[in-house]
Formats: structure tokens, C-alpha cells, sequence
């Protein structure tokens, strides 16, 4: 039976501690971390990583990118839940706002950019089935 993580402050926020178990936690009240130029960003796994799937939620400002243009090993997807952004796709820009939906299978170049006149929110989710090797 899976046990229930223990969930601790930190200077930044609560966050999951201890060895890899189920837990609930409002992201409100989560870790959050600027990343100088590439938004802010709450990371739900705490200490641990998540073993199969990374899962961060975004907040990025007009003009500000979730990292760089890239290809993962492994699948992402991408939701809009709030304000406006540009995806950057094998080399194509396409509009997006809230509630797109974007999915990139493995080795598909891709970036989403905030856009719009505030700052927009992103869900931000990829698989972990080659954590570590480089393709």
C-alpha cells in the first residue's frame, strides 16, 4: 500500500519530502522559483523526482520563454490554462491561448513563449522513459 509523502515548509513554499509517495498540494501554496528569463515555475515533485512523468506548472511573462528551442528523448505536452503564448514547432510559430493543447512526440523542436499583454499560465508535463540517456 502507498504510503503519504510528509509535505514541509520551505523558504520558497511546501513541498513533498522523503521517499516517493502520494500526497495533495495546492499550488498556491507550493514551491515556487523565478528562473531569471524563463518564467516562474512550480515543480510538484519535491525532493524526489517523479519516477515515469515530470510535471511543472509556468507562469511567463509577454516575450519570456520556457527555456530553449529543444528536442526531448521522451514525449512532452504542453496546456494553456490561463492568458496567451506562441509555440515554436520544427521551426513554425502558432498562436496559442487558453486552453491549447500541445503535444510533442519524441525529438519534435519546440518552445512556447509567453505572449499577449500579461502573463500566461502552463502546464507543462513530459515522460521519463529515457531519463538520462541522450537519444
Amino acid at each position: 500500500m502507498a504510503r503519504e509523502a510528509r509535505i514541509e515548509p520551505t523558504e520558497d513554499g511546501l513541498v513533498a519530502v522523503g521517499e516517493e509517495g502520494w500526497f495533495v498540494l495546492n499550488a498556491r501554496d507550493g514551491r515556487w522559483r523565478i528562473w531569471e528569463g524563463v518564467g516562474t515555475r512550480l515543480s510538484f515533485e519535491g525532493d524526489i523526482d517523479f519516477a515515469q512523468l515530470g510535471f511543472n506548472l509556468l507562469a511567463l511573462a509577454p516575450g519570456e520563454p520556457i527555456g530553449m528551442y529543444h528536442r526531448e528523448v521522451d514525449q512532452e505536452d504542453f496546456l494553456v490554462v490561463a492568458g496567451e503564448a506562441v509555440l515554436i514547432v520544427e521551426g513554425v510559430e502558432r498562436p496559442l491561448r487558453a486552453w491549447d493543447f500541445v503535444h510533442c512526440p519524441p525529438g519534435t523542436a519546440h518552445m512556447i513563449v509567453g505572449a499577449g499583454d500579461r502573463p500566461c499560465a502552463v502546464i507543462a508535463v513530459g515522460a521519463r522513459e529515457h531519463r538520462g540517456d541522450p537519444g
